[in-house]
């Protein structure tokens, strides 16, 4: 779907509760009201060390760092959060701007990075918790037909769940909720209104039994895909390959599977550059045949014609795999991104205004793009953290990165936006 560090903390408390919303069951999710815990790990404590040798741009301080996240934190938050279904839930408004004509209010990819988000600018923003609780009710007002713990994917403008498709969970979405649930056990504890930990727990089982395949370690789509049809249930997307997720989810749960699931995604990786970009390293939107042989997706595969080139899925891969060196010291990704920083540096001539919003896996344009887009830029500037040899690019990029107003791109850019400004700022973390 489209636009769509390390840590002492206190111990987690295991409570029996959770917060209850009008349409799903609530039996297990009764709620036990007591004081709100302060946030463990505010924003700008920088009580996280990334890995050694990686780097944050250097030529502004990091009070600078700090302010240039949290102000356009308060613009993407003045935007973007939709209160208009229930005064006591919240959603990411994907057309805020309106700009686009669609029936369309929020996807689950939105709202799981809204929840990341609020976890992680909690201590800056002195409403984290409330809007947190309140995006939690959104995604259990929404579940997916298939099962209760995973959220339908899409919601229309009268906040129900779109009648065509939109009934079932998009996999990136549920992931970044479970993160982020996990972000907020150890932000906020669990004894407040909501367990997060124990939501968190239940969605990463449901992830589990209905979006990874049980005989090859994949991430797939969505909970709509069955083994009767290979072309989906043996597909996925490179977006979805989140190893730092899968790995707090392993300590979470103590469940060995997603260390297979992290171990899957990088024999993955190595295939398809060394195979299909082994000078770019760029990976596609959609991959096939995990199977077998994995390799990219054909022209509208899922989405259009540009499903198997780098394009709007895949230009959040260098966040996702970035981040998985930053905080837990994986070479592999480390390898991965850098050969991406090495193409994109001279293709550009080191100039990041120059980055385009699509490219084949051997580094021509694409044809569809059109501009420079922060969609592509930002992540790409996470990615640039990896090693010092990127320092002067990653400045360039942070300057294109800050510079870029909130007015001159939609939903999906000002938010991976903001997701990289935090990573870049050196307040990422995990759970």
């Amino acid at each position: 779907m489209r636009h769509l560090l390390f840590v002492v903390f206190i111990a987690i408390f295991f409570i029996n509760s959770c917060g209850s919303s009008s349409t799903t069951p609530a039996s297990d999710e009764e709620t036990e009201k007591e004081e709100s815990e302060s946030p463990q790990i505010p924003f700008g404590s920088h009580l996280t060390s990334y890995t050694e040798g990686s780097i944050l741009p250097n030529h502004v301080t990091q009070d600078e760092l700090d302010k240039a996240t949290s102000l356009f934190y308060d613009e993407w938050k003045n935007l973007y959060i939709g209160n208009d279904c229930s005064e006591d839930i919240a959603y990411v408004d994907v057309n805020a701007e309106d700009n686009d004509n669609s029936d369309t209010l929020t996807v689950s990819e939105a709202h799981g990075y809204g929840m990341m988000i609020v976890a992680f600018m909690a201590g800056y923003d002195d409403e984290a918790q409330e809007l947190f609780d309140r995006f939690y009710r959104y995604y259990r007002n929404h579940p997916s037909e298939e099962n209760d713990y995973l959220m339908a994917w899409n919601q229309a403008g009268n906040c129900e769940n779109a009648k065509e498709g939109g009934n079932s969970s998009a996999t990136d979405g549920d992931l970044d909720i479970a993160y982020a649930l996990l972000l907020a056990n150890a932000q906020w504890g669990s004894k407040g209104e909501i367990n997060y930990r124990e939501a968190a727990l239940k969605m990463i089982s449901a992830i589990e039994e209905e979006e990874i395949n049980p005989s090859l370690n994949t991430v797939m789509l969505g909970d709509w895909t069955h083994p009767t049809n290979t072309t989906y249930y043996n597909a996925s997307r490179t977006s979805d390959w989140m190893p730092e997720h899968f790995r707090a989810f392993q300590d979470a749960t103590d469940d060995d599977l997603w260390n297979q699931v992290v171990e899957t995604i990088y024999e993955s990786i190595e295939t398809l550059q060394t195979n299909f970009s082994p000078t770019t390293g760029l990976l596609p939107d959609f991959v096939i045949n995990l199977d077998s042989s994995v390799e990219p997706a054909g022209e509208d595969f899922l989405e259009d014609d540009a499903d198997g080139t780098y394009n709007y899925n895949a230009c959040r891969d260098p966040w996702r795999l970035a981040t998985d060196y930053l905080l837990n010291g994986e070479s592999r990704a480390m390898t991965a991104v850098q050969t991406m920083n090495d193409w994109i540096k001279d293709k550009t001539n080191e100039d990041p205004s120059a980055i385009m919003d699509g490219y084949e896996l051997d580094g021509d344009v694409h044809s569809s793009a059109t501009y420079n887009a922060i969609d592509f830029a930002a992540p790409f500037g996470v990615g640039a953290m990896v090693s010092e040899k990127n320092q002067e690019w990653l400045n360039s990029i942070w300057d294109l990165v800050t510079q870029t107003g909130l007015d001159e791109e939609s939903y999906y850019g000002n938010t991976l936006k903001l997701l990289s400004l935090i990573v870049m700022s050196g307040n990422g973390w995990s759970p």
